[in-house]
């Protein structure tokens, strides 16, 4: 039996038998203060001590936000059953194999994505029942979103000065990320990990995270490996999201102003559903507004300029998208893949550790719109029951695989392993991208040469 019992820097927690009953699940860990009253728009704060023994039975409620409209795909993809919300959220999820603490075992954080506007960590096609199954402890974090997570705010700037010594607002969800990944190197032997072995990954917005953290002075020696999924790299995607705190700083004076608000003080007093109802009429449809902020702090720069001067963290990355993904540009290129073939080529002429690139390129069943933005999602976590789709026998062997190639990276920092089809990792001289696909693919591969005059042309 797995651990179902353990002690944390807060206090005792008791876990339950998970979907598999060889592993445990620990459900709704605070890591972190209640961010509401006085704390809406600070940084974390850390978690209160509990006397007697926690239990972790249930997820908590999902970060405030927008609910999917009933005309998205998404909607009925991923997004089946309006949970409760709630400004009271910051809490982790741990699914665990070990038997005993001192088994140190490779730990997976999962960051979700959303716009930086929506998710939540226990979203049906994202657990980590399958990770767990092959050894990996599986880690699912909450973090702030939208106006509760990425306002800035001259106020909120000036305060955070007069507190602190430093002049920044804005990025309260990415403080919570980092908070969160601090309290899992802090506990994470408790439930039989290893401290020195956590491996960040995310998709969308949740790449992005991955991509900032490892961007950030904040995070120095707390990463041993990132796995990035569609929206990380150095291309469109990092150009379009470049945001300045002065720019972030006027955003949030307009943002107020349509509050009928005088100041931050009475900013914070506003309900939180209030709030969140207000920021889904004033949201525009188009962009990202509510990101990480280039603050001098969390970030000293945007992404392309950090990597372009070496100042990512030296660790081993996989990095690739969805055939059929977002794209900027008036021809439709594949935006997401020019920019994970530039981080490759950067990365590998710096003389940084591996990179893996990969192209999600498995024709989806029963979809019109493609390999779409977020469509591997099942495949990795192998979660295709939960969904609606009529999945084959060819969609369960490509998920064997790829789960396979996500777990031994987590493991060694490489996703090969003996009786699977090699992955090599890609070089200057050798960029090799590796298509994942089950007899039949979505679309060809773009050209690798064209490919690599765009890419290079963000990192000349």
């Amino acid at each position: 039996m797995a651990i179902l019992q353990t002690s944390t820097e807060n206090g005792e927690v008791a876990g339950l038998p998970a979907g598999n009953q060889g592993i445990s699940i620990f459900k709704g860990i605070p890591y972190a203060k209640p961010p509401v009253g006085n704390l809406r728009w600070k940084a974390p704060q850390p978690a209160e001590n509990w006397e007697g023994i926690y239990n972790a039975y249930s997820f908590s409620d999902i970060p405030m936000q927008c609910r999917v409209p009933e005309t998205s795909m998404y909607k009925k993809e991923f997004y089946p059953v309006d949970l409760p919300r709630s400004e009271d959220s910051l809490y982790l999820n741990i699914w665990t194999p070990a038997k005993s603490q001192d088994e140190k075992l490779p730990v997976a954080l999962w960051i979700y994505g959303g716009g930086f506007v929506q998710g939540y960590s226990d979203k049906m096609e994202t657990d980590g029942d399958a990770f767990a199954k092959r050894g990996v402890i599986y880690v699912s974090i909450n973090y702030r979103l939208n106006v509760f997570g990425f306002l800035s705010h001259p106020e909120l700037s000036a305060e955070s000065e007069k507190e602190t010594g430093i002049r920044t607002s804005g990025n309260y969800g990415t403080l919570d990320q980092i908070a969160a990944l601090k309290w899992v190197r802090r506990n994470i032997e408790a439930f039989g990990g290893d401290p020195d072995n956590i491996t960040i990954f995310g998709q969308s917005a949740g790449a992005m995270s991955v991509q900032t953290l490892l961007s950030s002075k904040l995070t120095d020696g707390d990463i041993d490996k990132a796995i990035m999924q569609s929206a990380a790299g150095l291309g469109r995607m990092q150009e379009i999201s470049r945001l300045e705190l002065s720019d972030a700083e006027k955003h949030g004076e307009e943002f107020l102003e349509t509050l009928n608000v005088k100041n931050i003080e009475e900013a914070r007093k506003i309900p939180a559903e209030d709030l969140i109802n207000h920021f889904a009429k004033a949201l525009s449809p188009e962009g990202l507004q509510y990101m990480p902020v280039i603050d001098g702090y969390v970030l000293e720069a945007d992404l392309i300029t950090l990597a372009k001067q070496n100042k990512t963290h030296n660790v081993p990355t996989m990095i690739g998208c969805t055939s059929d993904d977002l794209t900027f540009s008036e021809d439709k290129k594949n935006d997401i893949h020019i920019g994970c073939t530039a981080w490759s080529r950067l990365h590998n002429r710096l003389g940084h550790k591996p990179v893996y690139q990969y192209y999600f390129n498995h024709a989806i069943p029963d979809s019109d719109i493609g390999t779409f933005h977020s469509s591997e999602h099942m495949y990795v976590f192998q979660t295709f029951l939960r969904g609606w789709r009529s999945y084959s026998g060819a969609d369960f062997d490509l998920s064997n695989r790829m789960c396979a190639y996500w777990t031994n990276f987590i493991k060694t920092g490489n996703p090969n392993a003996a009786g699977m089809p090699e992955w090599k990792a890609y070089t200057n001289k050798e960029p090799n991208v590796i298509e994942l696909f089950n007899e039949k693919k979505s679309r060809e591969l773009p050209p690798a040469e064209q490919t690599i005059a765009e890419a290079d042309s963000y990192i000349k």
